[in-house]
């Protein structure tokens, strides 16, 4: 059986402040809607947060100090988990990973807010 694979898009994006951002993740050899996903965010110094995980009930748990401008959802048609930040700040730059199963994570995406 093959283990799945996360496929994360774009590798990179600029965005303008106060614009939306939306990643993508796309789940191979498994089903998005039979896995929890879990969205964190790496910035410079190599701290990794995690900012929600999006149970397979379609639960969404937000951590500490992650606000509704972070949404997920899942478009099964697509095999896809999709990570919206809306009004993003400065503050929201880094590498945004997606993560199932505990031990399998996407390649990352590089968020850079311009002001």
């Amino acid at each position: 059986e093959n283990a799945p694979v996360l496929l994360q898009s774009p590798i990179l994006k600029h965005v303008t402040e106060d614009h939306t951002a939306r990643l993508q993740c796309t789940l191979r050899n498994a089903a998005v809607t039979n896995t929890d996903a879990y969205w964190y965010r790496e910035q410079a110094g190599g701290r990794r947060e995690w900012i929600l995980r999006h149970s397979m009930l379609n639960y969404v748990q937000q951590y500490l100090g992650f606000t509704e401008r972070f949404q997920s959802s899942r478009d099964s048609s697509s095999s896809n988990f999709i990570l919206t930040i809306t009004n993003m700040q400065p503050s929201d730059s880094g590498i945004y990973y997606c993560s199932v199963w505990g031990s399998v994570f996407g390649g990352g995406s590089l968020l850079i807010v311009d002001n």
